[in-house]
């Protein structure tokens, strides 16, 4: 470590970029930060972090994020070695303590090559992995991931408000549903206007949701089983909005979380490595493409609802994808075309 005061530039992206520029580095290799740290911008402006502000967790949710799209494991190992390098520069001068990227990199291991994913599972071994699930809240998080493809932060931010049961008994422990879904029971309603800092319902959100518009998913007979079983079994809420998935484990254990409050993208990532671990799906290193993650289960719901209702746009609709005028046959056509093609589609894990 050089003897100097360390850097802190008020922009540090700037200042090494200028430091890449004095050193003599070529354009293409400064225009390959810029778009690494570019990619790093838009994930931190979701959930309200600074550069100095991020460990390895937040890598590894980064490059988890970086896949929840089209992007090959090339392209994200290449932003993600951008990233390393920028990090890597603050390190060793004694600015930052580590290169949480550097940590992150070897836990997860990025192939270079042009398949982001290459664990299949069938729905008949899914469907086994589930039988081993024991805890209420795991239950839940997986089968609501499995089952509408959700993004793990668009989970989190559920609220008590965004689920409507037509079953009277437990109804009566949910408060009133939030009007667009008043008249549409059995379906959840899932926001496109949270980031990351938001005050939502009366509480601050730390995670974002990143839907293009705001979707209504149909719950089916299996997953409506399983939110009466969570909502029974749940423990209450310490915030007045009333998350749906709330902390259940001892304070401490979750990033500092207290018994009662909202599920994070941490915590949620946890709770599916475990059932994944369960299962022999998860192995340390081998890689987000690898093993069973949020995201895989956003992946499992996509290739199998695409297989079966041979109807990308419905699938992209359900996920939140894109917001154009195709779309907006689905909006305006939703009991017919949306929960009729879900329902008349969507695969069983509990029994066939």
């Amino acid at each position: 470590m050089s003897s100097r005061e360390p850097p802190n530039p008020d922009d540090p992206l700037n200042h090494y970029l200028e430091h890449l520029s004095a050193s003599g580095k070529a354009k293409g290799t400064i225009e390959w930060v810029e778009n690494g740290m570019a990619r790093l911008d838009e994930y931190l402006s979701e959930v309200g972090k600074t550069y100095d502000e991020v460990n390895d967790n937040d890598c590894i949710n980064f490059i988890d994020w970086l896949r929840d799209g089209t992007r090959t494991d090339r392209t994200v190992k290449n932003y993600c070695e951008a990233i390393r390098l920028f990090y890597g520069y603050y390190n060793t001068r004694g600015t930052y303590e580590v290169n949480p990227m550097e940590i992150a990199m070897e836990d997860v291991e990025i192939e270079n090559d042009t398949s982001p994913y290459r664990r299949e599972l069938s729905i008949d071994e899914m469907r086994e992995g589930i039988q081993k699930i024991d805890r209420p809240r795991q239950f839940a998080v997986v089968i609501l991931l499995l089952k509408t493809g959700m993004r793990s932060g668009e989970v989190c931010n559920l609220d008590l408000r965004d689920i409507h049961l037509r079953d009277p008994k437990v109804k009566q422990h949910l408060p009133d549903p939030r009007p667009v879904i008043s008249d549409i029971p059995n379906s959840i309603f899932v926001s496109s206007n949270i980031s990351a800092g938001d005050v939502v319902n009366g509480e601050r959100r730390n995670d974002a949701n990143k839907r293009k518009r705001d979707t209504i998913i149909p719950i089916d007979d299996e997953l409506q089983r399983v939110l009466k079983y969570y909502i029974a079994a749940r423990v209450p809420a310490r915030s007045e909005a009333n998350p749906l998935i709330t902390i259940d484990t001892h304070p401490g254990k979750n990033g500092g979380v207290s018994i009662g409050d909202r599920l994070n993208t941490n915590a949620a990532h946890q709770t599916v490595k475990r059932f994944a671990e369960m299962n022999g799906w998860y192995e340390k290193g081998a890689g987000v493409n690898k093993n069973v993650t949020p995201h895989y289960c956003r992946h499992f719901f996509t290739t199998n609802m695409r297989s079966r209702t041979d109807d990308d746009v419905f699938v992209k609709f359900i996920r939140g994808d894109v917001g154009d005028d195709i779309i907006d046959n689905y909006t305006h056509n939703w009991g017919d075309k949306v929960r009729s093609t879900y329902l008349n589609h969507i695969y069983k894990l509990f029994d066939e």
